[in-house]
């Protein structure tokens, strides 16, 4: 048995390929590195992923498939099968036997570029006809085929060349050793060196406005407030409380002159000292003061409304139109109404004095009206039902039929006589 190594088997790729074919070439264009050191005598290649999640350190295992030589690949999950122009038919057992008897997380089988490029073009065409048997064949192995010589689908959004897409495939594989990234830890772009100076010459153009256009963040006074404007402080009030009082005494007086032996009583007779005024007259003393009374237009504004609002009272609660009597007509009595050919109504009391009518409908027995409101039957038919159905059970147990008919016929009577309706039960028991 031929050992293929002595790393760890989890973080190995095995390349298996023909005698005839060196992977080496294919490898280097894989990992993007000319010079493979090819002389190491496990045949392992050493490859480290270093992506924008994670890194992890692998490495290739290049093994030869010789006929009836047994190949070791305990715990490796990716395999790799290289091939030129067309694989061999059938397919090599021992291929076959390590992707069935130990299904691999990665198989890939790949058609790998072999002399000049324009000979291997050439060789593609010839067997283009093979291909989709090909693929069929590892298909049915369960491995996926990827070929080097073919170009990106012109109709992909994002067309990936062939080793892109086998170097994100290996690098999909959960690698035992992998050491995954902190969030928010990106590749460096090619722009970042770019972005970096700009940043430079941002701070050192900064500089230059900072010493022509100085940035405060805080004032060097506060700002006048709209309520201090508005509004006077406490202190302020007091002051003018002593004038406050003398301002009520004048407007109390139109000479300006106050009484003095009435001072002490308003118009009514009550004590009014001037040193406690009432609440009121305090806030008529301070609007006065500072010129807080509304304005003449206020008052004219407000007499306007209340008399559009006598208006509207008026209008809705009294002086409506009375009705003409011949056109009043009291509730309960819409059926005793009729309309002329002119599409006036006119009353069924008033029907007999026209000209030239006639009687003709002596015979014509005329249903009841609707029963009042009150004896309606409610909208919730469940109370009927109920009761119906305690009537069939009552009624399952007479025996006699000509009895059970007629208490049927009873309670049918009661129910439609319920709805308003009557019925006539003398003929119910004539028909029975």
């Amino acid at each position: 048995m031929t050992d293929v190594g002595t790393s760890v088997p989890g973080s190995s790729i095995l390349v298996l390929h023909s005698p005839a074919l060196d992977p080496h070439p294919f490898i280097g264009r894989l990992i993007a590195s000319p010079s493979l050191n090819q002389d190491d005598p496990a045949g392992l290649i050493p490859w480290r992923i270093d992506n924008k999640y994670y890194t992890a350190d692998v490495h290739f295992r290049l093994q030869e498939l010789l006929h009836d030589t047994p190949v070791s690949a305990e715990d490796i999950g990716v395999v790799l099968y290289l091939f030129e122009n067309s694989p061999p038919n059938p397919l090599p057992a021992e291929l076959t036997r390590l992707i069935v008897d130990q299904p691999r997380d990665i198989a890939l089988a790949i058609r790998v570029k072999f002399a000049s490029t324009e000979a291997a073009l050439g060789e593609a065409r010839r067997t283009e006809q093979s291909w989709e048997d090909v693929e069929e064949a590892f298909d049915e192995l369960g491995m996926e085929v990827v070929d080097e010589l073919a170009s990106p689908e012109e109709d992909d959004e994002r067309p990936i060349p062939p080793l892109e897409a086998v170097r994100q495939t290996l690098m999909t594989h959960m690698w035992p050793n992998m050491v995954r990234k902190p969030l928010g830890v990106r590749m460096p772009l090619a722009t970042e060196e770019f972005e970096s100076q700009g940043d430079d010459l941002e701070v050192e153009q900064g500089g230059e406005m900072d010493s022509s256009f100085p940035v405060t963040f805080q004032r060097e006074a506060p700002a006048v407030q709209r309520a201090d404007a508005l509004f006077p402080s406490l202190s302020e009030l007091r002051a003018q409380l002593p004038a406050a009082s003398s301002v009520s005494g004048a407007r109390g007086d139109p000479s300006g002159k106050l009484d003095p032996e009435g001072e002490d009583e308003d118009e009514y007779g009550n004590d009014n000292d001037n040193d406690e005024m009432t609440a009121l007259d305090r806030l008529d003393v301070l609007g006065e003061a500072f010129g807080l009374e509304p304005d003449p237009e206020e008052y004219a504004r407000l007499d306007e409304w209340l008399d559009d609002e006598e208006e509207a009272r008026d209008h809705d609660y009294g002086f409506m139109p009375l009705e003409d009597e011949d056109d009043h007509i009291e509730f309960g009595e819409y059926q005793d109404v009729e309309e002329d050919s002119t599409g006036h109504r006119i009353a069924a009391r008033d029907i007999e004095t026209l000209d030239g009518f006639e009687d003709d409908f002596a015979g014509l027995a005329v249903p009841p009206g609707r029963a009042p409101l009150s004896q309606t039957i409610p909208l919730d038919p469940t109370p009927l039902l109920l009761h119906l159905q305690s009537i069939r059970a009552e009624l399952m147990a007479v025996e006699d039929e000509d009895e059970r008919r007629v208490r049927a016929g009873r309670e049918v009577e009661a129910v439609m006589r319920g709805f308003g309706m009557d019925m006539d039960f003398a003929d119910l028991e004539g028909e029975v």
